[in-house]
């Protein structure tokens, strides 16, 4: 592929051009990069966005209708079946901003709470921008190191929800993204 065969870069929701009367908007470069980092997907393959927002997307060859998902076209041909998520790291972010030291890893697995991640709304499957976070099964007991264990659950969770949305659920799933250098993950 030459530079020139690329869309110019623009700020988000500026147009681009034009499919014969569709005029076509600014947006995805990110989502763009990070197919051309994990490369060709084939069916049963998923991509898993770690970033700022979380992007999960499961490779197809056709697109395919999936409640509250979006399907958009993968760079080889192919399709993808999924969408972005608010439970990404803006989220993981707050909560590590919001807590006293303590690592995920040192967390006790079955004193861990139940967090919805919320924080700011949703967008797929639920496409509720009202939506909040919540956080369940708090006790005495559990501290900065359970409450970011529950967080990054909360992720965790979403993901594989959006994946079996999607249906069938993978056999293989590409994680990029600054999250995924993350040692917790």
């Amino acid at each position: 592929m030459r530079a020139g065969q690329l869309p110019g870069v623009r700020m988000f929701g500026e147009a681009i051009g034009r499919v014969g009367d569709a005029i076509l908007g600014a947006g995805s470069v990110d989502a763009f990069c990070e197919q051309l980092v994990a490369g060709p997907l084939a069916e049963g393959d998923a991509l898993v966005v770690l970033g700022s927002t979380l992007v999960v997307w499961s490779a197809r060859p056709t697109a395919a209708e999936a409640p509250g998902l979006w399907n958009a076209p993968q760079l080889d041909g192919g399709w993808f079946v999924g969408g972005a998520s608010n439970a990404g790291g803006l989220w993981l972010s707050w909560v590590e901003r919001s807590l006293a030291p303590g690592s995920p890893l040192d967390a006790h697995p079955r004193r861990v709470p139940v967090w919805l991640p919320y924080i700011r709304g949703e967008r797929v499957p639920r496409h509720q921008p009202e939506r909040r976070a919540s956080l369940a099964d708090v006790d005495l007991l559990q501290g900065p190191a359970e409450l970011r264990r529950a967080a990054l659950e909360a992720s965790a969770f979403v993901v594989r929800s959006l994946l079996e949305r999607a249906g069938p659920l993978p056999r293989r799933i590409l994680a990029t993204g600054g999250g995924s250098t993350a040692r917790p993950w």
